[in-house]
This record gives structure tokens, C-alpha cells and sequence, in this order.
């Protein structure tokens, strides 16, 4: 028998794969939604910053540490990526790679995996909310940087799309009431809107025409960006002795994209191995947040 706490933990890797598997078998109903994917796209930036108080937060003690993921996050971690992926795959999952990773942190996950493993939510908390303010002005400008002498990276609309879906978010934030709203709602409207997202993702693409050898670099590269920024994180751990308790957050908030924001910049690409590079890189990132909660839970500082 499945345990309950099992299912709610794989929650939303179980909600992608669904959904993947529902947008290439039944693709006729993505027409309804597509005209709401912005849409969607606000209702999730809401739900990630929904509650969260950043002036009640400790800025300053974090500072050091903040400004190093948000460094690596933006910055690092895309130039790797996009070299790593021109060695082994095609332009299209160079670009899917290139959206992926210029994309802001997924607080949501972040902040709810770093929760899991008693570390430091705190400091989630204020590198996710930084990096969703800033990435209307440095998810285009990276994006454009990496392939822009590649791809036709279309920057104003991706610069307009982020504006409008986080000054949305933000705007959701103000109006709506903390309280008028609960936590399981947004939980359960998020799990319905990330399926709808997804669905209307894949049904766009041709299923029958991807190949194993599209997907398995896809594969191989995220398992790789996810160990070589483990590994570099670690041998800080010892070389600063970095606690665990700061290194878990850290590694979270710098690997785990938003995916909702990903799919929305990857549909402005005609190439479907865009999409499917995003939504495989997010899967694997919901695994590895399963993975760390499960075997590198600590102790909170004192």
C-alpha cells in the first residue's frame, strides 16, 4: 500500500508527469487554456510570494550569502549550462537549457524542500523573492546573451511577459487578503494550474516526432549542472565551513527553476525541445528537492 505522506511528497513530480502524459494523448482541449497562460503564469508568481513579509526578514545577515546564489543562479550556472549543452546536444536544447536556466528561482519548491530539511527557510525565502523581483531585467538579458547570435531571442516580449506576470503577482499580493485565501486553496489551485500549464505545453508539441536521443542529452546535461554545482557547493562547505543548515537553501535556491515562468518564455520558440528541455530539467530539480529533504535533513543553527 502507498503511503499518503509518499504521494504528498512526490506531489508535484506525480502532477508534471500526469500532465505530460495527458497533453500528448489527449491534446484537443489545450485551446480553452492557452488564451489563460499568462494568466496562470500571475496566479503561480502569487502563490510563491503570497505571505511572505521580506521586511520582516534578517537582510543584511544574509547578505554575503544571497548575493552569492543570486550570482550563481543568474550568471554562473547559465554560462555552464548553455557550454556544457553546445557540446552535447542540438541548438534547440541549447536553448531550452538557455531558457531553464536564466529563469528565477522557483520559490514555491525552494522554500518548501528547505523547510523539509529543517535548514535555513529564511534564507530561501529572501534569495527567491529577490530573484523573481530582478528577472524581469536579468532573465531577458541573460537569455539574450547566451543564444541571442543563435536563436532570434524575442527580448522585448519576454521582457513585457515577466513585467506583467510579477507587477500581477505583486498586485494579487496587495489586494487579496492573507487570510481571505487559505494555504491549502492556493496549494490546491497552484497543483490544478501547474497541470493545465503543462498540459497546454505538451499538446502544442508532436510527441511521435521526439526521439530518445532528443531526450537523453536533456537528461544527462541536467543530471550534470546539478552535480558540478553540488560538488563546488560542498568543497565551499569545507574550504568556508559552510554549514549545512545554509549550504542546503543555497543549493535549492540556485538549481530549482520557475517553471512556470520557464514554459511561458519557451512557447515564444518555434522548436518543441525547448518546452521539453524545461519541463525535464524541472522534474529532475523536484526529484533532487525530494532526494536532499530525505537524506540531508539537519538540525536549525542555535
Amino acid at each position: 500500500m502507498v503511503n499518503i505522506n509518499t504521494i504528498s511528497k512526490y506531489k508535484n513530480m506525480l502532477v508534471v508527469l500526469t500532465s505530460i502524459v495527458f497533453g500528448a494523448t489527449i491534446p484537443r482541449y489545450s485551446g480553452y487554456f492557452e488564451p489563460f497562460i499568462t494568466v496562470f503564469v500571475v496566479f503561480l508568481v502569487y502563490a510563491s510570494i503570497r505571505g511572505i513579509n521580506i521586511k520582516q526578514t534578517q537582510l543584511m545577515a544574509h547578505s554575503k550569502m544571497v548575493s552569492m546564489s543570486l550570482v550563481v543562479s543568474f550568471f554562473i550556472l547559465p554560462v555552464i549550462g548553455v557550454e556544457v549543452a553546445k557540446m552535447l546536444s542540438s541548438t534547440s536544447t541549447v536553448t531550452g537549457f538557455a531558457v531553464a536556466l536564466s529563469a528565477p528561482t522557483t520559490a514555491g519548491s525552494a522554500i518548501i524542500w528547505t523547510r523539509l530539511s529543517n535548514a535555513d527557510v529564511e534564507l530561501a525565502t529572501i534569495v527567491s523573492i529577490l530573484s523573481i523581483l530582478i528577472s524581469p531585467i536579468v532573465t531577458p538579458t541573460i537569455l539574450s546573451k547566451l543564444v541571442g547570435s543563435q536563436v532570434s531571442v524575442p527580448t522585448v516580449s519576454i521582457l513585457s511577459n515577466l513585467f506583467i506576470i510579477i507587477a500581477g503577482g505583486i498586485a494579487l499580493m496587495i489586494i487579496i487578503p492573507s487570510n481571505y485565501i487559505s494555504s491549502s486553496q492556493i496549494n490546491t489551485g497552484s497543483t490544478i494550474i501547474i497541470f493545465l500549464l503543462i498540459y497546454t505545453s505538451v499538446s502544442r508539441i508532436n510527441i511521435q516526432n521526439l526521439m530518445i536521443s532528443d531526450l537523453i542529452p536533456i537528461f544527462a546535461i541536467s543530471t550534470l549542472l546539478t552535480t558540478l554545482i553540488g560538488g563546488v557547493l560542498l568543497l565551499s562547505r569545507y574550504k568556508y565551513k559552510t554549514s549545512m543548515y545554509t549550504a542546503i537553501p543555497m543549493y535549492l535556491t540556485i538549481n530549482m527553476k520557475n517553471l512556470g515562468i520557464g514554459i511561458l518564455i519557451s512557447l515564444s520558440f518555434s522548436s518543441s525541445i525547448v518546452v521539453i528541455t524545461v519541463i525535464m530539467y524541472h522534474i529532475l530539480q523536484q526529484i533532487l528537492g525530494a532526494f536532499i529533504s530525505d537524506f540531508f535533513t539537519v538540525e536549525p543553527e542555535i
